[in-house]
């Protein structure tokens, strides 16, 4: 209930309180005041919320690009290595081929090598039977088997036919 000294205000702005049990109408722009910077902090916490908001889901997206870009890079040098390692596995492979060949040609070149000894030991027999050497001083010198110095010496000596054809009619 209103009392004696109470008034009745209509405007907007001012709102019933109780005052020494009495009733009065106190301007709203009192307590708007008081709550204004209760309201300016409240509007304030929530604006620094939704900045802070906004700034960690930036960093967020940031760190996502960042890592898939690492991820990326991480699957390039995965597939260098696999085909750095399939590279060296066919130089392998290659380097035993031409090990392979390079055994076969030494093996070759020492089998030449083996012939044009034997050879050099016949050059060796021819000249020394053409300066007039034994069976026996060829056997000696080119290493070789009695039978084969004997041939050797039996190439080299003249031929009863050549040494009488050069003189006719003395």
């Amino acid at each position: 209930m209103i009392g004696v000294n109470a008034v009745k205000c209509s405007c907007l702005n001012c709102i019933p309180t109780i005052h020494g049990g009495q009733r009065r109408q106190q301007p709203l722009k009192i307590i708007r005041e008081g709550y204004m910077s209760e309201i300016a902090g409240a509007y304030l916490i929530a604006f620094s919320s939704c900045l802070f908001a906004i700034a960690a889901v930036i960093y967020c997206w940031r760190q996502k690009k960042i890592i898939n870009k690492q991820q990326l890079a991480i699957q390039q040098l995965q597939q260098d290595i696999k085909a750095v390692g399939a590279g060296a596995i066919g130089v392998g492979q290659r380097l035993q081929q031409v090990e392979t060949k390079l055994t076969k040609t030494i093996d070759q070149q020492e089998m030449l090598e083996q012939r044009d000894a034997e050879q050099l030991s016949y050059t060796q027999a021819n000249k020394l039977c053409a300066m007039g050497a034994s069976v026996e001083e060829i056997m000696d010198a080119c290493g070789l088997s009695k039978a084969e110095a004997e041939l050797v010496a039996l190439v080299h000596r003249p031929s009863p036919h050549s040494s009488g054809s050069g003189k006719r009619g003395s």
